[in-house]
């Protein structure tokens, strides 16, 4: 929440709220952590864009990711196999596209260094 870009993205009521521009137009995702799964509740400006919004939240939440394959190559690390021990099937935060990280590691670079 604390790298959250005002307008963009939030956390609020225990949900990641975030926008998406897609082709056809823009969509809200809210993506709400269960025990056992993450709920998805996409709005769509045009129902073309599903495909394109679930594809974009999947690559967010890294859900393509072997997670025992990923596992048990970072438990050949000395240093990383308790870590992945004490929480297995961790995934890596994405955002949703290229423009968006590109955007986001110089302005984590501006602050860094300021």
């Amino acid at each position: 929440a604390a790298t959250a870009v005002p307008g963009v993205e939030e956390w609020r009521d225990g949900a990641y709220r975030r926008t998406l521009t897609l082709p056809y137009g823009h969509g809200v995702v809210a993506l709400t952590p269960k025990p056992d799964h993450i709920a998805c509740r996409l709005s769509l400006t045009d129902p073309r864009d599903l495909t394109r919004a679930i594809s974009r939240c999947r690559w967010l939440l890294d859900l393509d990711a072997d997670p025992v394959a990923v596992d048990a190559q970072l438990r050949t690390d000395p240093l990383l196999a308790p870590l992945v021990d004490a929480g297995p099937g961790r995934r890596v935060p994405r955002t949703v596209d290229g423009a968006e990280f590109a955007v986001r590691a110089v302005l984590g670079q501006q602050v860094s260094t300021a």
